[in-house]
């Protein structure tokens, strides 16, 4: 790995909320473990739009599941590779708390994608 491609993945494990650098290091050693992902920077980058997306437009569930989709689109991920983004983004929403947003709307309609 080039120490360009080695950056970019420290940012997404050394943000300010120390809850989620835990939860995504251990996305990322799955991520290795599984080389599914020929840039393994792919599913940490998707994983932080479900975030902001399902933040931003929580009232809408609907639409964010949609755009979350569309961002997936954009990667053009085999289904191996969706449900292992699904899977660990539903598993954040579960284990984690938003404040005053509810996420569970949106974690039920992930769940049956």
């Amino acid at each position: 790995m080039k120490a360009k491609e080695i950056e970019a993945l420290e940012g997404y494990i050394k943000t300010e909320n120390e809850y989620q650098n835990g939860f995504v290091i251990k996305m990322l050693c799955e991520v290795m473990q599984q080389n599914q992902f020929e840039n393994p920077e792919i599913p940490l980058s998707l994983f932080s739009k479900a975030e902001a997306i399902f933040t931003e437009h929580n009232a809408y569930p609907l639409k964010a599941v949609q755009l979350f989709a569309g961002e997936m689109d954009k990667e053009k991920l085999n289904p191996n590779q969706r449900l292992f983004v699904y899977e660990w983004v539903t598993k954040y929403i579960n284990q984690s708390e938003f404040g005053e947003i509810d996420l569970k709307p949106i974690n039920d309609l992930l769940q049956l994608c």
